[in-house]
């Protein structure tokens, strides 16, 4: 069963289904900047490679902790950033607040094993616009990358 929770409005700029191709500007892969945090570094790799190989070219930062992606995030812009919940060092819900405070543009998506309904609202309350079951991802996260770009 697929667990994914979006906020639309938050994603109304990036999804106008009226524009056509022509009316829409054009954008290099190489602008759009993913950041992926997760402690496990197998999923990490995994991850980074599956958004690699939906949109070659496209600049993917990863971090292994929450201290190192609220750092990646206040170095550059990040336009979509998927984290784990459970970090060794801040909750994911803690870095999604910080990340939104200083980056409010960013699409946050707090992903977990857990799929319980009280996760899925705390990733709402704390600001991320989506809440991923891990055990989704490989047909999740391309249709929320397929939704922005």
């Amino acid at each position: 069963m697929a667990v994914i929770c979006m906020k639309t409005e938050s994603l109304q700029d990036f999804h106008n289904l009226n524009k056509t191709e022509t009316d829409m500007p054009e954008k290099d892969a190489k602008e759009h900047r993913i950041l992926v945090v997760d402690d496990h570094p197998s999923l990490l790799r995994s991850l980074a490679d599956l958004i690699q190989n939906l949109y070659p070219g496209i600049s993917i930062r990863t971090a292994e902790n929450g201290r190192q992606a609220i750092e990646i995030c206040q170095d550059q812009t990040i336009e979509v950033a998927f984290i784990d919940l459970k970090l060794p060092d801040i909750n994911g819900f803690e870095v999604t607040r910080q990340i939104k405070q200083f980056c409010p543009q960013s699409h946050v998506f707090v992903m977990s094993i857990y799929t319980e309904e009280v996760y899925r609202r705390q990733a709402l309350l704390a600001g991320a616009d989506g809440f991923i079951a891990k055990s989704t991802l490989d047909v999740e996260v391309p249709l929320v990358l397929a939704t922005l770009y």
